[in-house]
């Protein structure tokens, strides 16, 4: 079963859905793991699937520090401040969380079903006027990353390169949505 999802392309929307993972359950454990979640999927390129599979040791060092980066398909994602906040912020407060194997589950990772049936209640409660979903995650990361550097070719095309877009009729703009026709730069480097 296909979920249908868009990427979230407000800020604002971005810190609601934080807000509203804390208030979804009484379990202190689970609100903090949903958002651990959600944080790490915006700001890596992993995918539902992959993100749920994320073990601890992928993480930490051996001494319990964050590591700077993961290893993703031959390349490095830095894991950046709002991820390793979000990290510390879990760890430090469960302390227990190094008897699981996986980030996002006990002795095997929770499933995308679960994470979409959340994302479906999260996406009626606060009225989204897009699709909320697990993959929702993913594309939010290829719109930020376009937002933020798609003036930069070497970027956007290791970011297609790694997103497997190489058909004729795939692009990282129709993936992720954005808009490019919003650009207000235009840039043109015929001289003649």
């Amino acid at each position: 079963m296909t979920i249908n999802s868009n990427s979230i392309k407000n800020k604002d929307d971005i810190e609601i859905i934080k807000l509203c993972l804390m208030s979804m359950s009484r379990n202190d454990f689970i609100c903090n793991r949903h958002v651990l979640y959600f944080i790490l999927g915006i700001n890596t390129c992993l995918k539902p699937k992959e993100l749920l599979a994320l073990e601890w040791i992928t993480l930490l060092n051996d001494n319990y520090t964050i590591k700077n980066f993961i290893n993703y398909n031959g390349y490095k994602f830095y894991l950046n401040t709002s991820c390793k906040q979000a990290i510390l912020s879990f760890i430090n407060k469960f302390d227990n969380h190094t008897k699981y194997k996986y980030v996002f589950g006990d002795n095997k990772p929770i499933t995308i079903q679960a994470i979409n049936i959340l994302y479906g209640k999260i996406e009626k409660e606060l009225a989204l006027d897009y699709n909320f979903s697990a993959l929702s995650l993913h594309k939010t990361f290829v719109y930020w990353q376009i937002a933020n550097a798609h003036f930069d070719y070497n970027k956007m095309s290791k970011l297609k390169n790694l997103l497997y877009i190489n058909e004729k009729n795939k692009s990282i703009n129709i993936y992720s949505e954005y808009n490019i026709n919003d650009d207000i730069i235009y840039i043109n480097d015929v001289n003649l």
